[in-house]
């Protein structure tokens, strides 16, 4: 049998992928980092290359436990073999990423017997922002824990966290969930947000015995210590994308997160002299934007995907159009001057 020939950068590039999104298929790396071509030859042989080196296993396939590869999966689309690090891959991974191992956290071993329905969520997303030209697959890190307590025990953890404030989005946090996933359990994940967002831990440029000091005094935020230098003002913004949703889906979702998640994302109206109809508060407020996976993919993030949960907007924005808050930029900068 021939030897399967790949070039080094092929190589690097698919374990950065699978570096970052733990389980992969082969077309989803190409579409991440090979978007110019159509056929995922390069990457299969990419990956017959690493796992003869003992850096890449597969584990099962899209159509999951009773499915054979081929046989159409739940999209109807043909299955593909699924991907994943050995512990190997996984260090060699961490240093094409120059990430550290708790960055890199788990391999996810096994996942891939099940079909990993998420990961098959989670993967298009990714792809469809860098197709829509927001970042890159280094820009992104999956299954991040963001802890609520000091001994971390409880903690809310990030389907992916993109950063790219090139693009205008210095830090999004983003949750993939099923259209059927009970709509209380979205919205405790707003509210553990919040937590992790109002957590305040010691400043490490501050003393910790100062004369006077208040309980605040001498602490920051602790999403802040996490994420340095984002020049956020506010809490960093939450998106949901719901996969298999249509339309109808879709809207009820909206509104039923609308209703449930007020306290923890809807920001109240203030009066001010520029704006006698008030402007949004958004202070101590998760900024929440909803959309489908596959509206994101017919639109792609710049497009009218994204529906801001917030008394005064409506209809469906671009991605940093919906984050933004004119009105409130407009009262803070009056007031300023």
């Amino acid at each position: 049998m021939a030897k399967p020939r790949s070039t080094v950068r092929d190589q690097q590039d698919t374990l950065k992928v699978l570096g970052v999104l733990k389980v992969a298929t082969a077309t989803q790396i190409l579409h991440l980092v090979r978007p110019h071509l159509t056929d995922n030859k390069v990457m299969r042989n990419a990956l017959l290359s690493l796992t003869a080196r003992g850096e890449v296993v597969s584990e099962g396939n899209t159509a999951g436990p009773s499915g054979r590869f081929g046989a159409p999966d739940r999209t109807g689309e043909p299955s593909q073999k699924l991907w994943s690090l050995t512990p190997a891959g996984l260090e060699a991974a961490g240093r094409l990423l120059e990430r550290d191992p708790q960055e890199m956290g788990r391999r996810s071993r096994g996942v891939g017997r099940g079909g990993a329905p998420h990961a098959m969520g989670v993967n298009p997303t990714i792809v469809a922002f860098t197709q829509g030209g927001i970042g890159n697959i280094t820009s992104w890190r999956t299954e991040v824990p963001h802890a609520l307590t000091p001994s971390g025990e409880n903690h809310v953890r990030a389907d992916a966290v993109l950063r790219a404030k090139e693009a205008g989005l210095p830090l999004l946090m983003v949750e993939i969930d099923s259209s059927t996933t009970p709509v209380q359990r979205v919205a405790d994940k707003v509210a553990a947000y919040a937590a992790c967002y109002r957590r305040r831990v010691h400043d490490p440029a501050t003393p910790r015995t100062c004369e006077g000091c208040g309980a605040e005094e001498g602490t920051v935020p602790y999403w802040q210590t996490l994420y340095p230098d984002t020049g956020l003002t506010n809490w960093p913004p939450l998106a949901f994308v719901f996969t298999d949703a249509g339309p109808r889906a879709l809207a009820h979702r909206i509104q039923d997160l609308t209703d449930l998640t007020q306290t923890h994302m809807t920001a109240h109206t203030r009066s001010s002299q520029q704006d006698s109809d008030g402007y949004l508060d958004v202070a101590g407020k998760v900024p929440l934007v909803l959309t489908s996976l596959a509206r994101l993919q017919q639109h792609g993030p710049n497009g009218p995907t994204w529906r801001r949960i917030a008394p005064e907007r409506d209809g469906f924005e671009p991605l940093l159009a919906a984050l933004a808050n004119p009105r409130t930029d407009r009262a803070e900068a009056a007031a300023r001057s």
